[in-house]
Parts: structure tokens; sequence; C-alpha cells
């Protein structure tokens, strides 16, 4: 292949919410909810810290057999993985994981215009680098550049609520409703997921009141698309231009190992002196 080369600083990506490396009770391994399956540990999780792959993964679970004709509500960590995809003209909707930011939020085609899609976050915190790839990945756009609305929802209070928000804009999305128009009532999330994960029902989570907003999104940006996995530039990611049809690929997409990288840099700087 005749390309040209760039490089790029690479992203660490930090730990995911919720995660626990000290030891369990036996006590916290006792069977907490046997459909779906989750433990005491999980329970004291939803109490009062941040919600993992496992409880959110849960409550989509029941949201798919309550909705069985939606499309998303996939798992979370091959999301993740960039191992997971649906098309983006189905009406998707979707909770994600930023491992980057660790944060919780929901994405949504529903209602979305061609190569639109909207994200839903309760700090209306924009999407690490990393986590919108793996969106992109996820949601097949066919087209070169896709247009991302943050919606502007009601902010949340602080805390480590970001989870049982994302699940309720899922629930209120998968309902027909706007999210942008509800403000939640924080204080009962959590009992309110604990009592449907108990149920095995998911019921509309508690809401304070219903507003009325000039702005449906706070930010709007458009994205370009590359390679043959059409997904997003992230910092740190190997890429050849093609001097033919000046598009942007992956050397892993493409079948180029890190020596056949190195090789066709140090061509590249052999024609720059």
């Amino acid at each position: 292949m005749d390309c040209s080369i760039v490089t790029f600083a690479g992203l660490n990506a930090s730990t995911a919410p919720g995660a626990n490396t000290d030891e369990v009770s036996d006590e916290s391994q006792q069977v907490w909810v046997r459909d779906p399956l989750l433990f005491e540990r999980d329970r004291q999780v939803l109490q009062t810290l941040w919600l993992d792959d496992r409880v959110i993964n849960a409550v989509q679970q029941l949201l798919r057999r309550r909705y069985p004709h939606a499309h998303g509500l996939h798992d979370t960590v091959t999301l993740s993985a960039c191992a997971d995809t649906v098309s983006a003209d189905l009406p998707v909707i979707q909770c994600v994981h930023d491992v980057t930011n660790s944060h919780w939020l929901t994405i949504s085609t529903v209602g979305c215009p061609a190569d639109n899609v909207n994200v839903y976050c309760s700090m209306q915190q924009w999407p690490s680098e990393r986590c919108f790839k793996a969106i992109m990945s996820y949601l097949k756009f066919t087209g070169n550049t896709v247009v991302a609305r943050l919606a502007n929802v009601s902010k949340r209070d602080g805390g480590s609520d970001c989870g049982l928000y994302a699940i309720a804009y899922a629930e209120m999305l998968l309902r027909g409703l706007d999210p942008v128009n509800m403000v939640f009532n924080q204080e009962f999330l959590r009992t309110h997921m604990i009592s449907c994960l108990e149920s095995g029902f998911v019921d509309p989570f508690p809401v304070i009141c219903q507003r009325t907003v000039r702005r449906q999104y706070v930010r709007q940006n458009t994205v370009s698309l590359y390679c043959k996995c059409r997904t997003s530039y992230v910092r740190g990611d190997q890429m050849v231009a093609c001097n033919k049809c000046h598009s942007w690929f992956h050397c892993q997409c493409v079948g180029l190992t890190q020596e056949d990288f190195a090789e066709l840099r140090k061509d590249k700087a052999k024609k720059l002196l």
C-alpha cells in the first residue's frame, strides 16, 4: 500500500465506576435476585455506590422483556470493547459506560434524522473520545459524518447517581417520552431501582415535575467517520492515509502489523529529509 503516516499520543482509560478489587464476604455472595441473577453485593452497590455493568445490564434485561421489540439495550461491556453492533437506521436506545470519565450515559436514535444520535447525560457532559468511538462502532452509520447532539436534560445534584439516570432516560425513551421535559426525583431513584429488580418489572422512575425548555440540546458536534470500521478518530490510534483515495485507515483494520507501521514511518521520514 502506498501510504502516508500519522501517529498520535494515546489516552489512558480509568477504572470502571463501582469496581471493587477487595475480597468479598460470604454474605455478599448470597443470591439477592435470581432472574436476572444478582448477589447481595450488587444490592449493596445499588444502595450507595457507582452502579457497575452487572446492575445496569440486569435492568436493561428487564427492559428488554417489557419492550421486546425495542432495539439496543445490549451488554455494556461488549459495547465498550467495540464488540457489538446495531444498525443506526433503527430506533436504538442504549446505556453506555464512559470508562475514561467513569460515567454512565444514554444514547438514542429515536426520532433522530438520518446520521444523527442523541446523547443523554445527567451532567450534560460530552463523551470522551474513546467512549464516542465505541458508540460509533456500535451504531453502524454508513455516511462520512455523524451529528451528535447533547440533550438539555435537567442536571443531577452531584453524587454517584449517573447510572440511575442513564436507566431512567432509557425507560422514559422506551415509553415514547422525552427525558428533557422531566425532572427526576434523585432522592428516590436508588430505592426505586431496587424495588424494580426485586419485582422483576421496571416501573417509571419517580419525577418531581415536568418542565419546558427553550433549547432541546446544549451542544451539537459534527463528527467525521474513518476507516472500514466507520468509527471516529481517537488520539493514539495508529492510522495510515492512502495516497490514492486519501482516506484514513486503522492499521489493524487493513492488516498492518506494528513492524509494518514502523517501517512505513521510517520510509516517510526518509522522504521528508
